[in-house]
């Protein structure tokens, strides 16, 4: 016999409404959406999606942030003073990373963050964001379907694709389930290295969209109402340039960590200083680098991007989209494709794909809480 109702949400990293704008993908689902995403990486945006707040509310910002306390990298301090041949050795890197990972439960990787400076940051990420309790600030729509008592059940990063979509047929099957999230992933990969017109970026879509209709057969056979939304968390631009902003920078104040503390993600520049006139300097330079801009304290307040703990930066510096900081502390290879721009940026909006018109109209990730927690009331609602 079939349940009432089961809800099903799939989030496709990177899969970005400008892609689709020029990709068929599903067609036969008749709602679509973009949504606004906010400023940073998948570390702030998927918090807020979970959530349903902006990034200073749960607290999840870009992946490295000025610690405060006890840091999972402090497993790099024996190492830190050493010369950065010996410090940055790939023998000494893998062992801090599987040191971090004893304790540290999140998404995280040491990246290319010089040996010297980890000590200086925390990771933002110490639990699966993925689980109850796993954000710094707030609770998630599973925090929420714990409350509620439903069978739920999520695959994230930690299980290949093949995998999940099997386990998450068999959950379905079984009628053990009523709320199922799903995590796919390999597509922000992909658009990485070979841009959005890449040809494995074509067939991976089109082995979504062949295993993601027999997952939705297989829902609709085990539930007399199924509840299913396709989104993700971002979009993705094409790269057609690259800045090596940390050269300019220490060209006019120095070596990193001395008079100043920065970290150089891929898109954006995060700056601390104690002494205001140094800030101002480095205003200064990147004021005269004109290939991005600094976010105003107003506009980051308005952008949910602010942290009055400083945490995320006193000065945070933004490139034009299509560009890379390069060499950054995320790699010093160029990528074809890139996210982490401001939110106006043509290619930043994340979508919305569904079975049916949402309840009410959805304009921004955060709404995409509100909208997983109805689907799960409705559940309930038919459990009782």
């Amino acid at each position: 016999m079939k349940r009432k109702r089961v809800a099903l949400f799939v989030m496709i990293d990177a899969l970005g409404a400008e892609h689709l704008r020029t990709r068929e993908f599903l067609p036969e689902l008749p709602y679509r959406a973009a949504l606004r995403t906010v400023l940073g990486f998948s570390c702030s945006c998927q918090p807020t999606l979970l959530s349903g707040k902006l990034p200073a509310q749960h607290g999840h910002g870009a992946m490295y942030m000025l610690r405060d306390g006890p840091s999972g990298l402090d497993a790099a301090r024996p190492w830190a003073w050493l010369p950065s041949w010996v410090a940055q050795n790939h023998r000494v890197r893998r062992r801090i990373e599987a040191s971090v990972a004893r304790t540290v439960r999140g998404y995280f990787s040491l990246y290319e963050v010089p040996t010297r400076l980890l000590p200086r940051f925390d990771l933002v990420e110490h639990r699966s964001i993925f689980a109850p309790g796993g954000l710094r600030r707030a609770r998630s729509i599973f925090d929420r379907l714990v409350e509620l008592g439903l069978r739920w059940t999520c695959y994230d990063w930690r299980s290949p694709e093949e995998a999940s979509l099997r386990a998450v047929e068999g959950d379905l099957i079984s009628g053990q389930v009523d709320f199922v999230f799903l995590y796919l992933y390999a597509l922000d990969g992909l658009l990485h290295a070979q841009g959005s017109l890449g040809d494995d970026v074509g067939r991976h879509l089109r082995w979504y969209e062949e295993r993601l209709r027999r997952l939705f057969t297989v829902a609709h056979d085990s539930a007399e109402a199924v509840e299913a939304f396709i989104f993700s968390d971002h979009g993705m631009s094409d790269v057609h340039g690259a800045v090596d902003l940390k050269a300019e920078v220490e060209r006019k104040l120095g070596e990193n960590g001395r008079r100043y503390l920065a970290f150089y993600d891929s898109t954006m520049a995060r700056f601390w200083a104690e002494d205001p006139a140094v800030l101002a300097a480095i205003g200064d330079v990147l004021a005269r680098h004109g290939q991005g801009r600094i976010i105003p304290d107003d506009e980051l307040e308005q952008l949910g991007g602010r942290f009055p703990d400083r945490s995320q930066g006193d000065l945070i510096y933004v490139l034009g989209e299509g560009l890379l900081i390069l060499p950054s502390y995320m790699g010093s290879s160029r990528l074809a494709a890139m996210h982490g721009y401001h939110p106006d940026a043509k290619g930043a909006d994340a979508c919305l794909i569904g079975l049916r018109d949402p309840d009410e109209t959805l304009r921004h990730i955060r709404d995409l809480y509100a909208l997983m927690e109805r689907s799960a009331l409705r559940v309930h609602q038919e459990l009782a």
